[in-house]
């Protein structure tokens, strides 16, 4: 599982955030993994996303602003699948911390949070 979460996370800079879905029930259906575990995976690379957001701060290219929200497309579909108890962390974990990151002059990220509202819905 680990080199499909790796080659998934370098996936994140070119595939588009709607199709991510797709993507992902492809993977979940080849693979014996549940969207659970894939979820905490996920999760547990959310540290290295932040620091990097931090560092990159209003100068992120639009490639990195894909890859953020390819990531948390990822995440909400994984948590869509999963239950409660993963929403419960995704809000608390991801999606507080990083709407906190995103500086308010960048439209395109700071748009995703309701693109991700969608997707969670």
């Amino acid at each position: 599982m680990e080199s499909i979460v790796a080659t998934l996370l370098s996936s994140f800079r070119r595939v588009p955030p709607a199709a991510i879905p797709a993507v992902l029930d492809c993977i979940l259906t080849s693979t014996a993994a549940s969207p659970s575990s894939f979820f905490h995976r996920l999760l547990d690379e959310f540290p290295h996303i932040s620091k990097d957001a931090a560092h990159k701060g209003e100068q992120m290219d639009s490639e990195w602003r894909n890859s953020v929200a390819t990531y948390v497309a990822a995440i909400s579909h994984f948590v869509k699948k999963s239950g409660p108890h993963d929403m419960h962390i995704f809000v608390c974990s991801i999606w507080i911390p990083l709407l906190k990151s995103i500086y308010p002059c960048d439209r395109e990220l700071y748009s995703m949070r309701f693109q991700v509202c969608f997707l969670i819905l």
